[in-house]
């Protein structure tokens, strides 16, 4: 069997790796934005909560 270099193919090949790539680091970068956003809210809960005298430990 002989195979023939298709430079053609490597590039859509390398371009659908880049695309994915992207991708996954947009999901990454916005579940982590998220949990930052959630951790903050929940600090705050915490913290309003310390004022107001109300035990969220174990809720």
């Amino acid at each position: 069997m002989i195979h023939i270099f298709r430079p053609d193919l490597l590039i859509i090949w390398w371009s659908c790796i880049q695309v994915y790539s992207v991708l996954v680091l947009r999901v990454h970068f916005e579940v982590q934005r998220t949990e930052n956003i959630d951790k903050l809210f929940y600090y705050h809960q915490i913290q309003g909560a310390e004022h107001l005298n109300i035990d969220y430990a174990f809720k």
